[in-house]
């Protein structure tokens, strides 16, 4: 569940930048003291020392830079923007907001909301994660695989037959504008529609007779007001209307006694408008089997050139796994999702073997701190010794000279 890993993700933002607001805000009241308790003469070196370990502290949420200052009181950077400068801190927030229906997270500077970029440290770590390294591109993947899904199976369903015909068939998908082309944002279709036809099938339902009507589409030229004229007036179906439905989506109705199927969809517009499609949806966010299906199997088109007991739909379908897709980059839906989770496996190992690798240089780091400014028992323990030994060197020399002062006083 790639939306539950970002969302968890995002909630880990969230506890690690507030973790950093309430750094700086302690390293900005540390400032203060240090400017107080260091007047020109001395350093306040517990005050400095408690500053260090905040800073270090802060330094494993994001990348900092410190400028000291004369007074005492520093000043902290993030990519050349001051978060905190002397005693005040400038914050900083975690901001969220919904844009084209995905969610993005920005680090702002909380005092006036300028952007910072976040390249390392935990926050960084979490925003690669979320958004350039793995998980966005991740769902990015999932999406677009999920996208070409819905429109290939529903190009080659939509010109297939089921059981039995429709009676009245409703657009899956709702335009924006009637009045514009099918391919132009105006009408907002999730798919496009080529140059090219389709065939509507009117069968009567007594009698078996059956009429075929052409019906030419030109996605660039034509909008679905045009459409509906051509169903209606240029070509004329009898015992059928095409119309728009009180939401715009596109819908035929057959006369009591007829039934309409569908075939030789050269143009895709019956996929675009949503017309006899296995899927509903546009993505991985909301892909679903169609609800007619559902409610009625026998309208599942497995057949084809309506020859009874075909399933020749249902082998194309079933083929179109392995059928190159352009807007893929010409590979197949299988080889597209063998190649994602593949790239993901390889993110994967190298992430572990980079945090394994980070991991080591901060023991080895934090080694070479300890051994330069750490305290060793041993060393402390030696010195302790030596000093207590000159003590009662020093303590025996006075002794001596004591007893001697006192030999000489008696004799004289």
């Amino acid at each position: 569940d790639y939306t539950g890993v970002r969302a968890e993700i995002d909630r880990g933002l969230g506890a690690a930048v507030d973790a950093a607001d309430d750094l700086l805000d302690q390293i900005a009241a540390v400032n203060r003291e240090i400017t107080l308790a260091e007047p020109g003469v001395g350093e306040a070196a517990s005050l400095r020392d408690q500053r260090d370990l905040l800073i270090d502290q802060l330094s494993q949420y994001m990348e900092v830079d410190v400028i000291e200052h004369e007074s005492g009181s520093v000043d902290v950077l993030v990519n050349s923007i001051p978060v905190l400068l002397a005693g005040n801190s400038r914050g900083v927030s975690l901001d969220i907001k919904t844009v084209d229906g995905e969610v993005e997270v920005r680090v702002r500077v909380k005092e006036d909301g300028t952007h910072l970029t976040v390249n390392s440290g935990q926050i960084g770590g979490l925003l690669r994660q979320r958004d350039d390294s793995t998980v966005g591109p991740s769902i990015t993947a999932l999406d677009d695989l999920a996208t070409q899904l819905i429109h290939q199976v529903n190009k080659v369903h939509a010109q297939g037959q089921g059981l039995i015909g429709f009676e009245s068939v409703k657009g899956a998908y709702l335009m924006n504008d009637s009045s514009a082309n099918l391919n132009s944002t105006d009408a907002d279709l999730p798919f496009r529609t080529e140059n090219g036809s389709f065939f509507i099938h009117l069968t009567h339902q007594d009698t078996g007779q059956r009429t075929s009507y052409r019906i030419d589409v030109d996605g660039d030229a034509m909008s679905a007001d045009d459409l509906i004229n051509e169903i209606n007036v240029a070509v004329g179906v009898p015992n059928v209307t095409a119309s728009l439905t009180f939401d715009r989506a596109f819908q035929l109705d057959a006369d009591a006694g007829y039934e309409m199927t569908f075939s030789d969809d050269t143009s895709g517009v019956l996929s675009a408008l949503g017309i006899n499609t296995f899927f509903t949806g546009e993505g991985a966010a909301d892909i679903d089997v169609n609800e007619r299906l559902r409610d009625n199997p026998a309208l599942l088109a497995l057949g084809g050139n309506h020859v009874p007991g075909s399933n020749d739909t249902a082998v194309a379908i079933a083929g179109l796994q392995d059928v190159p897709v352009d807007e893929l980059g010409g590979v197949s839906l299988r080889s597209f999702w063998q190649n994602s989770v593949n790239e993901m496996a390889v993110k994967g190992k190298a992430a572990s073997a980079a945090a394994e690798s980070a991991s080591l240089v901060r023991e080895s780091l934090g080694a070479q701190i300890q051994s330069v400014s750490g305290v060793s028992l041993d060393e402390e323990s030696i010195n302790l010794l030596m000093y207590q030994r000159q003590f009662q060197a020093a303590a025996r020399f006075i002794t001596v000279i004591d007893e001697a002062l006192q030999i000489l006083i008696s004799l004289a």
